[in-house]
C-alpha cells in the first residue's frame, strides 16, 4: 500500500459508506418541500442528516491534518478518535445491511407517490438510525471536549444546509436557514434574487479566470504543440460547469416533481 495515498483512500470510503446510507432516503431537494411531499418531514430528515455528518466529521478527523487544527485536537486525542471511527464504521455497515430492505421499500413506496407510506416507514427508519447516531454521539463527547463537539456540529451542519438549499452550494447556505434566522417572505425573496444574481456573477468571473489561465498556460506551448495537443484532446469542456447546471436542472425538475405529488 502506497502510505502517501492512504488518507485519501480513508477519505474516500468515509464519504462512500455515507453516499451508500443516503442514496436511499436522503433526497437533498425534498428538504425544502413541506412534510407532506418528504418521506421523513424537513425538520427530522434535517435533524438525522446533521448527525451522520458529524460522524462522517468525526471518522474523518483522525486523517485530515486541517481538520484537527480547526478543531484544536491534541496527539493523545487522535488515537481514540480513529478507534471511535474504526468501530462507527463497522456499526454503520451492519446497520445499513439489518436495515437496507426497509429502505428500499421505503425508497420505492416514495418513487410510487405512496407518500403516506413511504412516511410511516421514514418515521420507523429515523428512529432506529437517530437510536444507533446518539448512541455514538455520546461516545464522541467522551472524547472530544465541549468545544471541539460544538465546532463539528457547525461544520456538520454546514454540510446540511449546503445540500438543502435549490443549489445545493455554499452561496444557498441562508436560503436553506431561511426558518431559522426568522425570515420573512419578502426577505426570503430579496435573499434569493441576490443569491442568483452573486452566483451568475461568481461563475462568470470564475469561467473568465479559467480562460484567462488557460490562454496563459498555452502560451508556453509552440503553434505545432498546440495543434498537436488539440488533435489529441479537441475543443477542451469545461466539465465542472456542465455538472453544475445538470445539477441544477435535476434539483429544479425535482421540485417541481414533489410540488406536483403534494398537490395529488
Amino acid at each position: 500500500m502506497n502510505c502517501l495515498n492512504f488518507p485519501n483512500r480513508i477519505r474516500t470510503n468515509v464519504q462512500s459508506l455515507f453516499a451508500v446510507l443516503l442514496v436511499f432516503v436522503l433526497v437533498a431537494p425534498a428538504i425544502a418541500q413541506e412534510k407532506e411531499t418528504n418521506p421523513f418531514g424537513g425538520e427530522e430528515q434535517r435533524k438525522m442528516m446533521e448527525t451522520q455528518f458529524f460522524m462522517q466529521q468525526l471518522m474523518m478527523l483522525a486523517h485530515d491534518e486541517e481538520l484537527r487544527k480547526e478543531l484544536e485536537v491534541v496527539d493523545d486525542q487522535v488515537e481514540e478518535v480513529k478507534k471511535l471511527g474504526q468501530d462507527y464504521q463497522k456499526d454503520m455497515m451492519k446497520f445499513y445491511a439489518d436495515n437496507r430492505e426497509l429502505m428500499e421499500e421505503m425508497q420505492q413506496m416514495y418513487s410510487d407517490g405512496n407518500v403516506e407510506e413511504a412516511q410511516e416507514m421514514g418515521k420507523e427508519f429515523q428512529k432506529k438510525n437517530t437510536e444507533f447516531s446518539e448512541s455514538y454521539m455520546d461516545r464522541a463527547a467522551e472524547v472530544l471536549l465541549p468545544h471541539q463537539i460544538e465546532r463539528l456540529k457547525q461544520i456538520a451542519k454546514q454540510q446540511v444546509v449546503k445540500m438543502t438549499n435549490q443549489y445545493s452550494d455554499e452561496f444557498g447556505m441562508a436560503s436553506s436557514m431561511a426558518k431559522e434566522l426568522g425570515l420573512t417572505p419578502e426577505e426570503s425573496k430579496k435573499l434569493n434574487e441576490t443569491i442568483k444574481e452573486a452566483r451568475e456573477e461568481y461563475y462568470e468571473a470564475v469561467e473568465a479566470a479559467k480562460k484567462k489561465a488557460n490562454e496563459k498556460i498555452m502560451s508556453v506551448l509552440t503553434i505545432e504543440q498546440k495543434e498537436k495537443m488539440k488533435q489529441i484532446l479537441g475543443d477542451l469542456w469545461d466539465q465542472d460547469a456542465s455538472r453544475r447546471k445538470a445539477r441544477e436542472k435535476a434539483m429544479k425538475r425535482s421540485k417541481e416533481v414533489m410540488k406536483k405529488r403534494g398537490q395529488q
